[in-house]
């Protein structure tokens, strides 16, 4: 589940009444966090944050702006913060027994080897690693059984929108705090949020997809195919797409706060950059 994540709103809503109502423990919400790994995504974040905002500058316009702009990125995401953020939404759009049954599937031996192996993406040899493995792909190619074992885990596991969902969400920060460093700069914005998202979304998923299915069989290597298939078969349940949707969610509200956090560190900079 960890390489991707957002979607199914309305499975979420079906169960707000219900979770509404129960108190769940936070050390169990702290060992499904753990088991599940979000808390080594949210880790790992930084440094992807500072390849994509890296790449940009290539290509800046100010890059002394720009490099003011990704220190105050960078510094904005404060693990405690965003695992706090993502606890508190699982834990109010959860109940004890769909968090008591998904910690008995994560302590399990297949989703342990699972969340092991693919807790090799927050290595930082990992895409230097992927890259070879493609390589050899186009030498010794999977076999027809493995192929059709990882689009069913791609789809089951909805990896495509997932991963979309948080490149945008990264992107639409960026370029929030950057049109806020430019309009408090004096310089005039006219770029439309929304309807550049709109356009990335569409750029995005054919690439992402590709990018989905080549990085899955590097991941998933040591993966039996009917391991594969096992795992698939819970995100084809009610309670997988329960996980993905709340899990989702909890990652967007997490990623909202840190582009607005990140938006008024840029102004409170420029204010006191600006004092006599």
């Amino acid at each position: 589940m960890k390489a991707a994540l957002h979607f199914l709103w309305i499975s979420l809503i079906s169960f707000q009444a219900l979770a509404s109502i129960e108190n769940i423990p936070e050390e169990t919400i702290e060992q499904y966090i753990e088991l599940s790994g979000i808390e080594e995504m949210i880790d790992s974040m930084p440094v992807q944050i500072d390849a994509m905002i890296n790449q940009r500058l290539l290509t800046a316009e100010n890059p002394e702006v720009e490099k003011e702009v990704m220190l105050v990125l960078t510094d904005a995401w404060d693990p405690s913060d965003i695992k706090a953020s993502i606890s508190n939404h699982i834990q109010n759009n959860s109940n004890n027994r769909e968090i008591s049954e998904l910690l008995e599937w994560r302590r399990s031996s297949l989703i342990m080897k699972i969340t092991a192996a693919e807790a090799e993406s927050s290595d930082p040899l990992f895409q230097n690693n992927l890259l070879r493995y493609i390589a050899d792909l186009q030498v010794s190619p999977p076999t027809p059984e493995t192929t059709q074992a990882i689009r069913r885990l791609v789809v089951s596991t909805d990896m495509v929108s997932l991963m979309v969902e948080m490149t945008v969400q990264v992107i639409k920060a960026m370029m929030s705090a950057f049109m806020t460093a430019e309009s408090e700069n004096g310089s005039e914005v006219t770029v439309d949020i929304n309807k550049e998202i709109n356009s990335m979304r569409a750029m995005l998923t054919p690439q992402l997809e590709q990018q989905a299915i080549l990085t899955s069989y590097y991941i998933y290597r040591n993966i039996s195919n009917d391991e594969l298939n096992s795992y698939s078969s819970f995100y084809d349940s009610t309670l997988g797409k329960r996980e993905l949707a709340v899990v989702s969610e909890s990652l967007n509200v997490a990623m909202s706060l840190w582009a607005e956090k990140s938006a008024v560190a840029i102004v409170n900079n420029i204010e006191r950059n600006n004092q006599p």
